[in-house]
């Protein structure tokens, strides 16, 4: 490899990592503990599962808009870096799709267990 293909290289990964890096002010929510079993839960836990997820909900909410901010921002930097651009786009999206992703598993268990729960507690 001569030293210009070298030179290029060392930006290339440069740029990767300073695209990769354009969340990093934004807090990750933390996914809450486990959905309690509404078969053999009780409802004080059902209730601290369905608060946890609601607190979670908004966490991830945040965090979605504290990282658009951020990508936008990134973006503007770069100016006409088409391929950084496009690589900071893509990072977004992939990060909101996993936070969307998990969301919609968590809410679906809670929902499981939570039907669960009131058939096996019918009065």
């Amino acid at each position: 490899m001569t030293l210009t293909r070298f030179g290029v290289a060392l930006f290339l990964i440069a740029q990767v990592a300073i695209a990769t890096t354009a969340f990093a002010d934004c807090a990750h929510p933390k996914s809450p503990a486990a959905t309690p079993n509404g078969g053999s839960a009780t409802a004080a836990e059902m209730e601290t599962a369905r608060v946890a997820l609601e607190r979670y909900q908004k966490a991830a909410k945040d965090y979605l808009k504290c990282a658009d901010q951020e990508a936008n921002a990134r973006i503007a930097e770069l100016g006409t870096n088409v391929d950084m651009i496009r690589q900071v786009k893509l990072l977004a999206n992939k990060r909101s799709k996993e936070i969307e992703d998990e969301l919609q598993t968590r809410a679906d268990d809670l929902n499981d267990q939570l039907r669960l729960f009131k058939l096996n507690n019918r009065e």
